[in-house]
């Protein structure tokens, strides 16, 4: 037979195909609805949560700050950053592309990080540390906002 499906498997689907029409279209919706909800909080986890990402992004508002540090070193350390952020949203979205129709999420998370990286990258080409410190702190501000946001969403869901 199918030696990838498990005992556990077979068994939703025989309850699954018991179901009537409806039972059938309600069950659908709510695995959706639970997939989705998976989907939001591995998406904000793997990236607004990584420790790994912030630290990057922090890294480099101190090497902006730094007077000993060139710019071709900072212009590195962002590249570095946007490689990660990249590859960790990349990660999240084949994982669920499939499986979600909604991935509005993912397009907001990557806008937002295709405007902030521009904007530092339009500053780096300014070759002024200034200009790209400030575009940094304006988008580690955006990123924590993001992250907090997310919490505050949890506790009105749960009230």
């Amino acid at each position: 037979m199918y030696p990838d499906v498990t005992v556990q498997e077979v068994e939703l689907l025989n309850r699954f195909n018991l179901l009537s029409a409806e039972g059938k279209k309600e069950l659908n919706d709510y695995l959706r609805y639970l997939l989705l909800k998976q989907y939001r909080a591995e998406l904000y986890s793997q990236v607004l949560g990584n420790p790994l990402l912030h630290n990057g992004l922090m890294q480099a508002v101190r090497m902006c700050e730094s007077e000993n540090v060139e710019l071709e070193e900072i212009v590195h350390k962002i590249r570095q950053v946007k490689q990660i952020y990249y590859q960790l949203l990349e990660k999240v979205f084949l994982k669920y592309a499939e499986a979600v129709d909604e991935l509005y999420l993912y397009d907001s998370l990557r806008d937002w990080g295709r405007i902030g990286f521009e904007q530092v990258a339009d500053a780096a080409n300014k070759d002024c540390k200034e200009d790209i410190l400030r575009e940094l702190e304006e988008m580690l501000h955006n990123y924590r906002k993001l992250a907090v946001n997310r919490g505050d969403r949890r506790r009105i869901v749960a009230v």
